[in-house]
């Protein structure tokens, strides 16, 4: 793999050196970051990992529909718990290594600076949220071999949707509905060139689910969301200032899905965390802004030129898992965690999608 040079080190007489020696700092940095982080951030990053080493102390086992069961149960399996040493720099070097992975893949040679604040963005939130017990730590299990299946067609695909369902079965239920997603956004991709068409078809798609809740098990799309929240602000939550809160009051299928289709929206453009006019909060929605300006920008040029298949794969996986957190997730916070698995897939296909421009310009 060649190193990556970036704009940040122009002014120097020997780039590659000085760019070399800054991964080497920046991989050491996140290395050490894994195993001192908890020392570094607040409690409420690690309720979740405090919620699953209580279900290892009552031996849980893999239970369909359980995702902290199971999850409890995967780590029992590979020996690991909250006071096991090895296992946040551990996570650290396979995180690192998923990002080298995909970054070979793309076949980058070059960072922009603000690329460049991106990545290390990106690396210090994955670590963060997988280097420690985490139902997102699997997750990036299953997302990591995707562009591997994805190169071998639609046997590829579907040997790795067989692979998400069941994981969907013991982990997260939620995934019956995003792997129907995918599919339809991959054939978007495949059969059309139009922009509007692929921009339409979440809300459409959304449309769709929200009559299905409503019709076949009587609930709101955005039910589960609302009924956390709500428990949320009846506890007294001091961490609440980030939930995703309805747009528009009331009910019903309509309703419903316009307040998913804003908060699908409001995913890429966090606008109530610049709302917060917190330093903190600015700059994650500012470079989580950026990130989907860049994607948007990858998934029009790889609907227009239809030359890798894996691509458009991968670029309706973002599409659906970003669809399906609109429907579920309850809060901007938890939002940056679950896409952690997904950052180095998300580079990739920025990434991708440039090289390919480029070799066609330069063959024109």
């Amino acid at each position: 793999m060649k190193i990556i040079t970036t704009d940040a080190f122009s002014f120097a007489a020997k780039p590659k050196i000085i760019a070399l020696l800054f991964w080497i700092i920046i991989f050491i940095a996140l290395l050490g970051y894994a195993i001192f982080k908890q020392y570094i951030l607040p409690k409420y990053f690690f309720f979740d990992e405090n919620t699953i080493t209580q279900f290892m102390q009552w031996g849980a086992q893999f239970k369909p529909g359980d995702s902290y069961a199971s999850t409890a149960k995967f780590f029992s399996i590979l020996g690991v718990d909250r006071a096991t040493l090895w296992f946040p720099p551990f996570a650290a070097v396979l995180i690192i290594a998923q990002y080298l992975y995909h970054l070979k893949k793309s076949k980058a040679r070059h960072f922009t600076l603000i690329e460049l604040v991106i990545f290390v963005f990106l690396a210090f939130l994955s670590v963060t949220y997988m280097s420690m017990l985490s139902k997102d730590f699997i997750v990036a299990l299953v997302i990591t071999p995707f562009i591997f299946f994805a190169k071998r067609g639609l046997p590829g695909i579907l040997t790795w949707s067989m692979i998400a369902l069941l994981y969907a079965t013991y982990f997260r239920t939620y995934w019956f509905i995003m792997i129907p997603i995918f599919w339809g956004l991959y054939t978007v991709f495949r059969v059309t060139r139009k922009r509007l068409y692929l921009i339409l078809s979440v809300p459409l798609t959304l449309l769709a689910l929200s009559f299905t809740f409503s019709l076949f098990l009587g609930l709101d799309l955005d039910n589960f969301r609302t009924t956390i929240n709500d428990s949320r602000i009846e506890g007294g939550d001091n961490n609440a200032r980030t939930m995703i809160l309805p747009w528009i009051d009331g009910g019903g299928p309509v309703l419903s899905w316009l307040n998913s289709t804003i908060t699908w929206v409001t995913l890429m453009i966090p606008m109530p965390l610049f709302i917060l006019l917190s330093p903190y909060y600015l700059f994650i929605a500012s470079l989580i802004t950026v990130l989907f300006y860049k994607l948007w920008i990858a998934f029009f040029q790889i609907l227009a030129h239809k030359s890798q298949p894996d691509l458009a794969a991968c670029s309706a996986l973002i599409i659906s898992f970003i669809a399906i957190q609109a429907i579920f997730e309850p809060d901007y916070g938890s939002y940056v965690r679950h896409l952690a698995p997904l950052y180095p897939l998300c580079l990739y296909v920025i990434f991708k999608s440039r090289t390919l421009t480029h070799t066609k310009k330069t063959a024109a």
